[in-house]
């Protein structure tokens, strides 16, 4: 059963990669988008994080024929919504969390979810301000790196009002259910007792560790954040 669920989590993730496809102005099949996922998660197994298999999954679309631009965009959409799927369930299992972790434990993680909500709010502001309005020095406002930036904070507000990037979110939240869910039913199989609760405080947390580019595809960060939460 927990290898069924699992297996959700990868027409979950290839409809998100089409969701934010479309958002950011290029379209892709289902099939399409499914045959992306599969070639970039198997060779980002040997790529540092699971930030590897996303950059890959962006270099096989563009040589699809997609404009690079829109590509980049919807790799940085596709990370953001899975990041804020991550923040609104962690924001879940938090109450749980805090009731069986050490407090600085529990305070890291709403720590980190008032970061994001607060750098995502302040992201969407800046898109709203006139460039030569920005409160940084000339040089660096109207030179490349400048004028890049700012032309990526107008086209993620922009995506604010984009029900297709909403979508994508959808997607993100099914694909860290699944996965929780099927983490629960792993540990049933081997006579651990973990409820769903336990999944929701912990699990999230082990997402964003996997991420970080410490390790190849994730393997031992994973597992390790894994262990240290369950132990709690």
């Amino acid at each position: 059963a927990g290898f069924a669920v699992k297996a959700l989590t990868l027409p979950f993730a290839s409809q998100r990669w089409r969701a934010v496809g479309r958002a950011a102005g290029f379209s892709l099949t289902r099939w399409t988008a499914f045959r992306l996922q599969m070639a970039s998660g198997f060779v980002g197994q040997i790529l540092p994080g699971s930030v590897g298999a996303d950059l890959l999954r962006g270099w096989f679309t563009w040589r699809l024929g997609h404009p690079a631009g829109p590509v980049m965009l919807a790799l940085l959409v596709d990370r953001l919504m899975a990041l804020l799927g991550v923040v609104l369930i962690g924001l879940v299992g938090l109450p749980h969390l805090a009731a069986v972790a050490p407090p600085a434990v529990a305070g890291t993680v709403l720590a980190g979810a008032l970061v994001l909500a607060v750098a995502m709010g302040l992201l969407l502001l800046a898109g709203r301000i006139p460039r030569d309005r920005l409160p940084i020095p000339k040089r660096l406002r109207d030179g490349a790196l400048g004028r890049t930036v700012w032309g990526a904070v107008a086209q993620l507000r922009a995506m604010a009002g984009n029900t297709a990037a909403w979508a994508a979110l959808g997607h993100s939240i099914g694909v860290h259910l699944a996965t929780i869910t099927a983490t629960i039913l792993f540990a049933r199989s081997v006579g651990l007792p973990l409820d769903g609760l336990d999944g929701l405080a912990i699990v999230p947390a082990d997402f964003v560790a996997a991420a970080l580019p410490v390790s190849l595809g994730g393997w031992g960060v994973r597992e390790g954040a894994m262990v240290a939460g369950f132990a709690l």
